[in-house]
């Protein structure tokens, strides 16, 4: 993999790979046991203290729950008025 990321001109290493597959795996509401299995962990513990900071916190589903549904209500008052 690294023979061929140095061909490529990237600089990813395997690990940014894994890192990104967590990534993903989170952002689309994966639970920690869920991502511990992918990952092969032995212990939630140990995907916590790692990835802990990439789960959304109870502020950033505040904000996302408000966006939502400031989007739903600006999309019903527009398609109120284009009737």
């Amino acid at each position: 993999m690294e023979g061929a990321c140095k061909q490529a001109n990237v600089s990813y290493r395997p690990h940014d790979l894994r890192h990104f597959h967590v990534n993903g795996l989170i952002a689309a509401g994966c639970d920690v046991a869920t991502v511990q299995r992918a990952l092969g962990h032995s212990k939630a513990t140990t995907t916590l203290d790692t990835y802990f900071h990439l789960w959304p916190t109870a502020e950033d589903r505040t904000c996302k729950a408000a966006a939502t549904l400031l989007a739903d209500s600006l999309r019903t008052a527009i398609g109120m008025h284009a009737v």
